[in-house]
């Protein structure tokens, strides 16, 4: 199966791909003058954005205080290390049945 070869553009052709260049290039001068003003909305909120995160991330414990808090880990049971009880781990506990109907009904009426 053999390839034609492409045959060369014609006048017209070759004329409209460069005003279509000429349009586009047009195009990107006149955007700093049509489009500009959401570049200095974007960049205000941009700069809230990081005032923001310099407001948390100084609010947020260091690490030497980290050291002195006392955290109380025996209300919550240790996670497992076994992948197959990733999945309602918590559920198996009695203090954290939350079913209504079943098994549990005689004991609750």
């Amino acid at each position: 199966m053999s390839t034609t070869p492409r045959a060369a553009p014609s006048v017209s052709a070759d004329r409209n791909y460069r005003r279509r260049c000429e349009q586009e290039y047009k195009a990107s001068d006149e955007w700093n003058s049509k489009w500009s003003w959401m570049l200095d909305i974007n960049n205000e909120r941009n700069r809230k954005i990081n005032e923001v995160k310099k407001l948390y991330h100084d609010s947020m414990v260091k690490k030497d205080d980290a050291d002195n808090l006392s955290l109380d880990f025996s209300r919550m049971p240790s996670y497992p290390d076994t992948t197959y009880k990733e999945v309602g781990w918590l559920s198996s506990l009695p203090e954290f049945q939350l079913e209504i109907f079943g098994p549990d009904v005689k004991r609750w009426c």
